[in-house]
């Protein structure tokens, strides 16, 4: 399924008409895989192919910045990502891994109340407590983190959460 060249936007920067020409072709069953892509800095150029998941691996620039809107499951692993400002605005977000990354900081998940399903493995995070509010989450898996027992209280009120330890 590719996409045609009417498709990209008129405001679209050389950065984004050079991914969008790079990946259009890449497109599967409303999913998208980028691995180990020196060029990928920023993601949101992905909404041109309205794509509900995608995965980034070992792609060490990128960030989240601009993110795209329509995807439902985002995987980003081992791309050296410490930063999440930004990710609050994808929306449509269920589903999160972000497994072996360089990320302490995940204060920015706090607001994202459609989160279901969140795999935080194999990060530098000490601190849960960004995730009392995630009423939906149904799976969370922190496996290799620097979390504590003190800051497990945080999540535990959280109904039929399974914890992936």
């Amino acid at each position: 399924m590719g996409v045609s060249p009417t498709v990209i936007p008129p405001n679209a920067s050389p950065y984004e008409i050079k991914m969008i020409q790079k990946y259009k072709s890449k497109i599967f069953k409303n999913s998208l895989r980028i691995y180990n892509d020196p060029e990928l800095e920023d993601i949101k150029f992905v909404d041109v192919f309205n794509i509900h998941t995608l995965y980034v691996q070992q792609c060490f620039n990128v960030k989240l910045n601009s993110t795209p809107q329509n995807i439902t499951t985002l995987q980003i692993y081992a791309c050296r990502l410490s930063n999440l400002e930004g990710i609050q605005q994808m929306k449509q977000l269920v589903s999160l891994s972000l497994n072996q990354n360089n990320i302490k900081d995940i204060s920015q998940l706090g607001t994202m109340q459609q989160l279901m399903h969140l795999d935080l493995d194999k990060n530098f995070i000490e601190d849960l407590d960004a995730l009392k509010t995630l009423v939906n989450l149904k799976t969370l898996s922190i496996r290799q983190n620097n979390i504590q027992d003190k800051n497990m209280p945080a999540i535990r009120g959280l109904k039929g959460l399974q914890l992936i330890l």
